[in-house]
């Protein structure tokens, strides 16, 4: 891929990044890994600019609550079913404490999910956590 496509006005390095959000993570990763052996510097900056579901531990709190006001609890709580207790813990840490409850109930109530489901709930936040990163 030349350098000259990626200025393109058709997109740009913000299409690729568009057309990766709507993948799911595994096949995102297979793509930029691919990348990478061809343009290491491009793949790079992808990785930069594409958010992924990890990136929620390094929001504010308020960045969170914003994250909890425009995404149904239930998607949140899938989410978090492939959390570590330690990592869930830290980040419910930061929430006022009603909201961290409701969202340990919810966890609860809903049970264990299909892997497909959590992964699918965790790329929903990663937009999220996109939408509110260019608000920035």
């Amino acid at each position: 891929m030349s350098k000259d496509s990626i200025k393109s006005p058709h997109g740009g390095i913000q299409g690729i990044i568009d057309m990766l959000r709507v993948m799911p993570a595994d096949e995102q990763a297979k793509l930029i890994t691919n990348l990478a052996a061809r343009d290491p510097e491009l793949a790079k900056q992808l990785r930069e600019k594409l958010p992924r579901f990890e990136d929620i531990t390094k929001l504010s709190a308020a960045e969170l609550q914003e994250i909890f006001r425009q995404m149904p609890t239930r998607t949140i709580a899938i989410s978090f079913r492939g959390m570590t207790p330690e990592l869930l813990a830290d980040l419910l840490n930061k929430l006022p404490k009603r909201l961290a409850d409701e969202i340990k109930e919810q966890i609860q109530d809903i049970g264990p999910q299909p892997m497909n489901l959590v992964k699918e709930a965790q790329n929903q936040v990663a937009g999220q956590i996109s939408i509110i990163r260019k608000g920035k």
